[in-house]
């Protein structure tokens, strides 16, 4: 008789590369949970429980939460245009499995570094140098929407509190978005150029060539696909300052709509700018929303409790799916 298909499942030894991963998602499931307990410990729950009785309040995280996949769906619209450019077509299940595998690894690194390494998890060996040289210009492009939205932002609260700089400010505000603008565009004409001649000249040039190959297929990456790119990435910041919004006035901070989504764009330039271990740069940019709003202790209150809750939405709950996708890739 023959044996079942689950039967020759359970038969089969298990292997080191499972077993790998299996300890890859447990190493990476123990810091999660230790940086909420270490955020957590600073924030308390005493700020939740009124936000929670109070039902209209809700409606603000409701909204927020719904927005966390169009925050994601965003992200994968931008990855899939690069990719495509590189000559890797993946469906769009591989590339939220992708994506979702990305922030699992992301959220334990400085910066978001471990993106790379995640999403490379879940591709074929051929596919990962597309991959990975796709996920750099990804974050190319989301310095540019931090360049168009996050600079002005933060030009417009240093000119709110530092008056003296009078008419300097908006002038001053508008090389971002210029230097984003020039940059895009004038990705067409670096792209066509040859690698400069010194580069032969190196110590250890035979392993520069070697790192350097692959990186020539930056190039086919064209200007139009990187701004298209840029466009969805900055869409996709705008998308999370408002999930910050909502979420801050769920806790019953009452900021307006302008100046709040001015302050948290501001936030979130000088934290992305920052090198920082994961659970210090959480707590990095609750103290910089305190130096902004933090005036009283309900609104400190609602200031820490938003941060955490924040990141359990966009990363906490999506980096617990990306781990099972990472065991479960064989």
């Amino acid at each position: 008789m023959e044996t079942s298909t689950s039967e020759k499942v359970r038969s089969q030894p298990l292997s080191w590369t499972r077993v790998a991963k299996w300890l890859l998602v447990l190493l990476l499931l123990w810091i999660l949970v230790q940086q909420l307990a270490q955020t957590l410990s600073v924030v308390g729950w005493a700020a939740f429980g009124p936000s929670v009785r109070n039902g209209s309040g809700l409606l603000f995280l409701g909204a927020a939460m719904l927005l966390m996949p169009l925050n994601w769906g965003l992200e994968a619209t931008k990855w899939r245009y690069l990719l495509v450019s590189l000559g890797v077509q993946l469906s769009w299940k591989q590339l939220c499995r992708a994506v979702l595998a990305g922030i699992s690894v992301s959220v334990v690194t400085p910066n978001r570094m471990g993106e790379y390494a995640g999403r490379v998890l879940l591709v074929r060996a051929e596919e990962r140098w597309p991959v990975a040289l796709s996920t750099l210009a990804g974050s190319w492009c989301q310095w540019m929407g931090f360049l168009l939205i996050g600079w002005p932002s933060l030009c417009a609260w240093l000119g709110r509190y530092y008056t003296h700089l009078g008419g300097w400010v908006w002038p001053l505000a508008l090389v971002g978005p210029v230097a984003a603008v020039a940059l895009s565009w004038s990705w067409d004409y670096w792209r066509s150029q040859p690698l400069p001649a010194w580069i032969k000249y190196l110590p250890l040039r035979t392993s520069w060539k070697t790192f350097l190959a692959p990186m020539r297929n930056l190039k086919e990456i064209s200007g139009r696909e990187l701004r298209k790119a840029s466009v969805l990435a900055s869409m996709r910041f705008v998308v999370y300052c408002v999930q910050y919004w909502l979420v801050l006035h769920f806790l019953g901070l009452n900021l307006s709509l302008g100046w709040g989504l001015a302050g948290i764009a501001a936030i979130y330039l000088v934290q992305a700018g920052l090198p920082l271990p994961p659970g210090v740069g959480l707590l990095t940019r609750a103290e910089m929303a305190l130096l902004l709003w933090g005036d009283t202790a309900e609104a400190q209150a609602a200031i820490l409790s938003g941060t955490l809750l924040i990141f359990v939405i966009n990363l906490g709950l999506p980096s617990l799916l990306g781990m099972w996708f990472i065991v479960k890739k064989s």
